[in-house]
């Protein structure tokens, strides 16, 4: 069983936050991080990890990325069928080659 975090939600975004707006300070992201983690009562690492999973989405609310994979699925579903229909329609109307050749200059 995961024990309870030690920062609230609010805490880490304000944390995270603070990293994004005075990064331009330090020389990299890890001199930031690192200056800045025992000013905010937390260790690099600690809020290294908060810094990644803000940057790739990781800390998007519970649901959301379910509900994106879903609506992905679905909508390629629906390109794959609008593209067999569009396959089928050009099939029919295109023009037809006879078996054997007909008119003045056959």
């Amino acid at each position: 069983m995961k024990k309870p975090g030690k920062f609230t939600p609010a805490a880490r975004a304000r944390a995270v936050q603070t990293v994004q707006e005075r990064r331009g300070e330090y020389a990299s992201l890890t001199a930031a991080i690192d200056a800045l983690a025992p000013k905010l009562g937390c260790v690099p690492q600690t809020l290294r990890q908060w810094v990644r999973d803000a940057e790739t989405g990781a800390a998007v609310p519970p649901g959301t990325r379910a509900a994106e994979a879903r609506r992905i699925r679905a909508l390629e579903r629906e390109v794959a069928e609008l593209r067999r229909a569009n396959a089928a329609l050009q099939q029919a109307h295109a023009p037809r080659t006879p078996a054997e050749p007909q008119g003045p200059f056959a």
